[in-house]
């Protein structure tokens, strides 16, 4: 686990504007360093990587992986190794969870046939549910907190 969590505070260290979030992950991943623990997986069906982007407090990360074919697909691995792929469209081209919290719910974005970004959320037993705030063409979705607040950003015409 602290090997996938350092993974994931390295890439976006860059995109800590406070450091806070490097804080919190550090928080999680400190007991797994202390004693040692490395964990390297692929998501089945990768062949172009795996990318952990977040872990909760109980071991839970989400993250995507990208198949034969370069397309990006979300996965969701529990502490005991299991891993689920989901992808929230069957339209969709692209998925990429970027957050999950202590309930195990998932946050992210796909894109469609149009390349345009959408929001979703993906429940602890699987069900997802796609949404685009009002007035956007285009939605990122980055973070969720535990009582499901999801931060992101939304994109408009002529904005």
């Amino acid at each position: 686990m602290l090997f996938v969590a350092i993974q994931s505070i390295l890439r976006n260290l860059a995109s800590c504007p406070a450091g806070s979030l490097l804080l919190a992950s550090l928080w999680f991943a400190a007991p797994a360093f202390a004693q040692g623990k490395f964990i390297s997986f692929d998501a089945p069906g990768s062949v172009h990587g795996t990318d952990p982007t977040s872990i909760n407090g109980f071991g839970v990360i989400a993250g995507f992986y990208w198949d034969a074919h370069y397309l990006p697909h979300g996965f969701v691995r529990t502490a005991l190794g299991a891993i689920t792929s989901f992808d929230p469209s069957s339209l969709g081209y692209g998925t990429f969870p970027s957050g999950i919290n202590a309930a195990g719910i998932i946050a992210g974005s796909y894109y469609d046939a149009n390349f345009v970004f959408h929001g979703f959320t993906r429940t602890s037993r699987g069900a997802l549910t796609s949404f685009d705030p009002p007035g956007s063409v285009g939605t990122y979705a980055l973070g969720i907190n535990a009582a499901g607040a999801i931060t992101g950003y939304l994109f408009r015409r002529n904005h």
